[in-house]
């Protein structure tokens, strides 16, 4: 219960911008206190519950913004790279060494495409590139998938919350985000 109120405050300063700032180390001890409890099967399933919201809110509000360019098109991969971010802290709080690698490597591969350091056809190949890692972290887990589902329901809430807190601190860091 306690958790949960912690979790909903964190995400009420989220949406306000109140923790907009909050350094990397604080946002990671608070994602690794809402794990603590849990398995670590448990944590696997939180992460990829988180990853699979984050993923179907940002194809549904930020798709179009990447599409339209200039401006638009930078808030979108600014998002995309500070949700990559947070979800690579997410990974490293849940033990997942082999998920985390992915999430770094897709932040990196968006930051560089931001700071002018690749081009559109570099990125998406680099991107490309890194797609055998998401499969070697994710294939240990397919016998699992039915444990996955059955936490996905019991974990639904936690899920929810850390994926609003998320969605949230990447929307609103990106606004002012060089």
């Amino acid at each position: 219960m306690m958790r949960r109120a912690i979790l909903l405050a964190v995400v009420i300063m989220f949406a306000s911008g109140q923790a907009g700032g909050s350094p990397p180390d604080e946002i990671k001890l608070k994602m690794v206190k809402s794990l603590s409890k849990l398995e670590p099967t448990e944590k696997r399933s939180m992460v990829l519950c988180v990853r699979g919201r984050a993923i179907t809110n940002y194809e549904e509000t930020t798709v179009r913004s990447l599409r339209a360019g200039g401006e638009d098109t930078l808030w979108a991969l600014k998002v995309s790279a500070a949700q990559n971010a947070q979800l690579m802290m997410l990974a490293e709080a849940a033990q997942w060494p082999e998920m985390a690698a992915y999430f770094k490597t897709e932040m990196e591969n968006v930051s560089n495409l931001i700071r002018g350091q690749t081009d559109w056809a570099n990125y998406r190949s680099a991107s490309k590139e890194n797609e055998p890692r998401l499969g070697a972290a994710l294939a240990p887990e397919l016998s699992r998938q039915d444990v996955h589902k059955r936490n996905f329901n019991k974990l639904s809430q936690l899920c929810e919350e850390l994926t609003n807190a998320i969605i949230a601190r990447a929307k609103t860091s990106a606004v002012g985000r060089p």
